[in-house]
């Protein structure tokens, strides 16, 4: 089931620039792009994090059972800021590569304002939280009752690489450590919360970074714009 719920995320994360239709009426203030981005995240999410809530719900389980329990919090916390601190470390060295400004950030939106870095933020947390409810949480939990600690982890890790492989080799290589650190410390925290924690430290410091490196995307105050606008 969490193998299905996967591919049924991921496909509608790579359809969504064809659903015209919602993406009209929901994001119409919004340029096509930006409001791509928005659709992916949310509607993923709610797949991703959605469905295997629902499937824990109707069949009667603990939440818990499937590491949506919050727990061992001094350890949960420390090692997901921790990691996070890592990643982001990783992060201001290898942001101003080519490849990495090629994807980064996701909206491709000549100038951004407060709004769109907090639409971005929030969207961004959103879709983290369902994706690691998944990855972390269902599958990884569910497959270490069924099949044990590391055989779940190196299914988690396969698939977890599978769904980054459209952003390049690098990127899905990358996935492959950091989806082993990330179980390994979910298995022992026994939730899937550290690995939610890093996640958002590494997606948001990657873009915000991004941001300020990105030759041609620049990030500007209303304030910022008036003043411009007063003075030329």
């Amino acid at each position: 089931m969490a193998v299905f719920i996967t591919a049924t995320g991921y496909l509608f994360y790579r359809l969504i620039p064809e659903i015209n239709l919602i993406k009209n009426r929901l994001f119409s203030n919004h340029n096509e792009n930006e409001a791509i981005i928005y659709l992916r995240r949310i509607f993923t999410a709610f797949i991703y994090g959605g469905l295997p809530v629902l499937i824990i719900i109707f069949s009667g389980n603990e939440f818990g059972k499937y590491g949506m329990k919050f727990q061992k919090p001094a350890f949960t916390i420390l090692s997901g800021v921790i990691t996070g601190i890592l990643l982001t470390g990783i992060n201001i060295i290898h942001h101003k590569r080519p490849d990495n400004l090629a994807s980064f950030p996701e909206i491709r939106k000549k100038q951004w304002d407060i709004k769109t870095l907090i639409y971005s933020t929030i969207t961004w947390i959103i879709y983290l939280l369902g994706y690691e409810i998944l990855f972390r949480g269902y599958m990884l939990f569910s497959m270490t009752e069924f099949a044990g600690k590391w055989p779940a982890i190196m299914v988690n890790i396969v698939l977890y690489s599978l769904v980054h492989f459209h952003k390049g080799w690098k990127e899905a290589a990358g996935a492959i450590p950091l989806g082993f650190v990330l179980s390994f410390l979910c298995l022992l925290a026994g939730n899937f919360w550290p690995a939610f924690i890093a996640h958002v430290f590494l997606a948001l410091s990657n873009e915000w970074l991004s941001l300020k490196a990105h030759p041609d995307i620049r990030f500007t105050s209303k304030r910022t714009l008036w003043q411009k606008n007063y003075l030329y």
